[in-house]
């Protein structure tokens, strides 16, 4: 658990201080979202074969998974390059993603995935229609760091 907590800890942080540091380059964007979909697949392939899921659950994990990779693929053939959503529901549903194996000590897990996969639902139908990138809204961004309008 120390190896898994000291990985979200330093993914949360590194994204911060290159922000506060005015260091963010398009190649550390890019490395951290690969980053994110590395530690989720990986936490993805260590606890579901561990975890009595029943089909309804699986199911819902496709679909947030389709959304996602839809969104991906879409914005891909609008831009002609790979862009990541950084929003603020993506961020939320990471970080309990995170918090997931520690509240498995406390709480049944049949009552945690429900409340997972309406967040992750959300924040995946919410990436189709985002709101305009501007300064205070960083919805998008480009690996280059540029933010970019997703067209709609």
């Amino acid at each position: 658990m120390m190896v898994y907590a000291s990985l979200g800890i330093t993914d949360m942080l590194d994204g911060f201080l290159a922000r506060r540091l005015n260091s963010e380059s398009g190649l550390g964007a890019l490395l951290d979202s690969l980053g994110d979909l590395c530690f989720i697949a990986f936490s993805f392939m260590a606890l579901l074969p561990v975890l009595n899921l029943e089909a309804w659950h699986w199911l819902w994990i496709l679909l947030v998974f389709l959304l996602r990779a839809g969104n991906l693929a879409r914005i891909f053939i609008r831009q002609r390059r790979f862009v990541f959503p950084h929003t603020k529901a993506d961020k939320i549903t990471g970080f309990l993603l995170f918090l997931t194996p520690f509240c498995l000590c406390v709480m049944d897990f049949a009552h945690i995935v429900p409340f997972l996969c309406a967040i992750a639902t959300y924040a995946a139908v919410s990436e189709w229609n985002p709101s305009p990138p501007n300064r205070r809204n960083r919805e998008y961004k480009h690996q280059s760091g540029d933010q970019i309008d997703d067209g709609q």
